[in-house]
């Protein structure tokens, strides 16, 4: 990566979204350490945050309590204040929702 795109990537998030097991983490966190960005996987939040697995989480509550927590989760991230540039893997349907693409 240039210097000029790693100086514009410097203080932005770029999110990652696609499809299940397309590879977003994979490429999320070689792009994260190639611009010395962070990187977040948003399931991977998820998981830490109600100390489930993805598939718990689908099991105990379903879908619709699932897309709430990630719903918050990924606005959470979004509103930090952070100095540097991140990288976010979102989940599959992280942007199901319309006000989620906004």
């Amino acid at each position: 990566m240039t210097r000029s795109v790693a100086r514009v990537f410097a203080r932005r998030t770029l999110a990652l979204w696609g499809f299940m097991g397309v590879g977003k983490s994979l490429v999320g966190r070689g792009l994260a350490d190639r611009c010395g960005a962070a990187f977040v996987d948003l399931d991977a939040a998820i998981e830490a945050a109600a100390a489930q697995s993805v598939s718990e989480l689908f099991a105990a509550g379903g879908e619709a309590r699932f897309r709430e927590l990630e719903a918050r989760l990924l606005d959470e991230l979004l509103d930090e204040v952070d100095e540097g540039a991140r990288v976010i893997a979102l989940g599959g349907g992280a942007l199901l929702e319309a006000s989620r693409r906004r």
